[in-house]
């Protein structure tokens, strides 16, 4: 039984990973042009619209949380597609649930967008 768990986080671990490489290639060739940078300055803009939710995610007085990176996939209709952590936990749960149905600019095709997020008392 023990062995069976240890696999699934494996496997689990090891998909998160792939799915995290796959993205971070993608936006790579998305920001390659300069309107490729520029939509996803916007698409940032968009992403943080509103921006007090991270008070409840992560509340004044919590320990500094470890950076990590988001990358999430503006789909042709504007809605968000995939979206994937760097690592998971009760913070980027609560992002999630904050962004997860975000409208962003319309873009030519599906576009990859990563957010790097460090955090400083």
């Amino acid at each position: 039984m023990l062995r069976f768990i240890v696999l699934v986080l494996f496997v689990t671990t090891t998909y998160a990973s792939s799915v995290v490489d796959e993205l971070e290639e993608r936006n790579k060739v998305a920001v390659a042009s300069p309107e490729g940078e520029k939509y996803e300055m916007n698409a940032v803009m968009a992403f943080w619209a509103s921006p007090h939710f991270m008070m409840q995610c992560l509340p004044p007085g919590s320990p500094i949380h470890d950076p990590f990176s988001v990358f999430f996939e503006v789909m042709e209709n504007g809605g968000m597609g995939a979206l994937v952590f760097t690592e998971t936990d009760h913070v980027t749960e609560c992002i999630t649930k904050n962004v997860i149905s975000r409208i962003f600019p319309i873009p030519a095709k599906p576009f990859v967008v990563r957010i790097d997020l460090s955090f400083t008392e």
